[in-house]
């Protein structure tokens, strides 16, 4: 989402949906938000998920199933 100097993204990789990944809350399924409240550019940002790499300071978002 984008508004001029404030966005945010929200992004998924693979091994964060299977909860694969390192650390504190990659054990459990999840999505990542990043936003310009993180003092990143938004060209920074997307240069990185293009490039296959991954944004440091995210916040974790878990995905919960309630079925």
């Amino acid at each position: 989402m984008d508004k001029g100097d404030r966005w945010f993204c929200l992004f998924q990789r693979k091994r964060g949906i299977m909860g694969k990944e390192p650390g504190e809350h990659g054990s459990t399924p999840h999505i990542h938000f990043v936003s310009n409240a993180y003092n990143y550019r938004r060209e920074y940002i997307v240069n990185q998920i293009k490039n296959g790499e991954y944004p440091s300071g995210t916040l974790h978002i878990k995905l919960t199933n309630y079925l």
